[in-house]
């Protein structure tokens, strides 16, 4: 047993959930090598007083759950698990990095089940969701032990001068290859995302004006939906709403973009900061994390920092800016704040990457 497991574990009940004596939590747990996690943190929970209610599903099982998936066998699901989020006072969420693959009915009863359960009862308490790598992958595996185990009270201090930032910021303009980006974040707020519901953590977001963004956009990330994956995504906008797209599967893309009429206007803005996570492995979890990126994400608004956009979809998108992968340039009210992943002004110099590693580590 990997020590640095049972010091997740504790970290995720106590720290991201705050889980007290005699409270509840749903502990859900799919895969195969995420077992390991899964009873750590129910070990744990035990030996706090704390009541668990779990479910653990193999991959397997996990594919079986959704196959053939009924109306009535989706209405019997939902009904049990509002039973549970009715009893709990937190969710605890641990899965595989790859994200399984399901057909139009099942992706369709999943989107249901989501915005049923997470919405109008996980998402209103404290929640917190990890992927974690299978072991045959010891790069990301070891990956995910460093940058979870990092000190996310010190991240969140050297967030706070970028934080401010946006927060009395105006404008925000986006260079890169095949970028060129503006859109309003006045009156926005922003939030610091330091372990408290994703782990491994380390992003902060705003959101634009809903309907502020023109120009266009190249994600250098591939990313997929629908079992579908997408490469170089290139979305146009004018006055918030996404006129044109394409990537290698442009007819499927259009088709996630068509979801709803939110789908096509942008609930997120964000910056990736995690220095221990570098390189993309198609988990938008990691993804989204990493050093040097951006993401700016079609679809639903969080209610933290909300421009009223609402859609079933939230699809974060990435971008990396760091020289390796085309360089970039974000501007804010006409001020260079980041260049090729590096952020220039000297109060945001805490947030680049040799700074930020030896500053977080425990």
């Amino acid at each position: 047993m990997d020590l640095r497991l049972k010091n997740i574990a504790k970290n995720l009940v106590d720290y991201s959930l705050q889980l007290k004596t005699g409270q509840t939590v749903v502990l859900r747990v799919r895969g195969d090598d995420q077992f390991e996690l899964g009873r750590e943190v129910a070990e744990y929970c035990k030996l706090k007083g704390i009541n668990v209610i779990s479910e653990f599903l193999t991959s397997e099982e996990y594919k079986k759950y959704w196959k053939g998936i009924t109306q009535e066998k989706l209405d019997e699901i939902i009904q049990r698990e509002i039973g549970w989020y009715q009893t709990a006072d937190a969710t605890c969420t641990i899965r595989e990095v790859s994200k399984a693959v399901l057909n139009s009915e099942e992706t369709k009863a999943s989107n249901t089940h989501f915005n049923i359960i997470s919405r109008n009862y996980k998402m209103k308490k404290r929640f917190v969701l990890t992927c974690v790598p299978n072991k045959n992958n010891t790069e990301l595996y070891e990956t995910y032990l460093k940058s979870c185990s990092i000190d996310y009270n010190k991240l969140s201090l050297a967030m706070n001068n970028l934080f401010e930032l946006l927060v009395k910021s105006k404008n925000v303009r986006i260079i890169a290859p095949n970028t060129n980006l503006e859109f309003s974040i006045d009156g926005m707020t922003a939030v610091k995302c330091i372990g408290e519901r994703n782990v491994p953590d380390g992003e902060i977001y705003t959101a634009p004006v809903k309907d502020s963004v023109n120009g266009y956009i190249t994600y250098n990330v591939p990313s997929m939906e629908n079992g579908v994956i997408h490469e170089n995504i290139y979305l146009e906008f004018k006055d918030g709403k996404i006129v044109n797209a394409r990537s290698n599967h442009t007819k499927e893309l259009n088709e996630v973009l068509d979801t709803d009429e939110g789908a096509r206007f942008i609930g997120e803005f964000s910056f990736g900061v995690n220095p221990l996570i570098l390189n993309p492995c198609n988990n938008i979890l990691y993804d989204e994390k990493i050093s040097g990126s951006i993401h700016f994400t079609p679809g639903n608004a969080y209610e933290r920092c909300d421009n009223g956009n609402r859609s079933a979809i939230h699809w974060d998108l990435i971008q990396i800016q760091r020289k390796e992968y085309g360089g970039g340039e974000i501007w804010i009210d006409d001020v260079l704040i980041r260049k090729d992943g590096l952020f220039v002004p000297e109060n945001l110099q805490a947030l680049n990457p040799e700074n930020l590693i030896s500053t977080i580590s425990q």
